[in-house]
């Protein structure tokens, strides 16, 4: 929504892959661009990067409709597979635990996966996604901090840095 461009933050972040390129206003056009799938964030911790947070900052109260992830390196096939990907991620509304999401290894460049946010609610569940999977299990709070945090990851074939090309929440004003 018009006005609600967040301030978005990391814990830490790899050189040429700022937290900034997992958020464009591409994706909010009723055709979303996929060309932003070619960039990443990608933490800059030694390990694997379990810990490390992405954190969203709206400048006023909104709700949650729906996030889409691409939780690894979505540029190629070639990018999925060499770099760490999300497993198992956390997210946090004002600082208090919602729910946790766990992402199936990335076979494909091109996909997203979408939580949308309904009408039933279950605090601390966990959240099963695939490929363009849409599941309807949450209810959003008014909140102005969104924070995902990293629990798991599924490991590179050849770097041991955690990437995400794409996180997008949809948000309206809350009431």
């Amino acid at each position: 929504a018009k006005g609600l461009r967040p301030v978005i933050r990391a814990s830490s972040t790899l050189k040429k892959y700022p937290v900034s390129n997992v958020w464009t206003d591409k994706w909010m056009s009723p055709k979303p661009a996929h060309s932003a799938l070619g960039s990443a964030w990608c933490e800059g911790k030694s390990d694997d990067g379990v810990g490390e947070w992405v954190e969203f900052k709206f400048p006023q109260r909104v709700t949650l409709t729906e996030i889409h992830f691409a939780p690894g390196y979505a540029k190629s096939t070639d990018t999925l597979k060499k770099n760490n990907q999300v497993k198992r991620m956390t997210l946090f509304l004002d600082g208090k635990r919602v729910v946790r999401f766990a992402f199936p290894r990335q076979a494909i460049s091109r996909g997203t996966s979408v939580i949308r946010f309904g009408s039933t609610y279950k605090d601390n569940a966990e959240v099963k996604t695939n490929d363009r999977a849409i599941i309807s299990a949450l209810e959003s709070r008014p909140f102005r901090t969104m924070r995902l945090v990293i629990n798991e990851v599924h490991r590179g074939s050849q770097f041991n840095d955690t990437c995400i090309s794409a996180i997008i929440p949809g948000v309206v004003r809350a009431h």
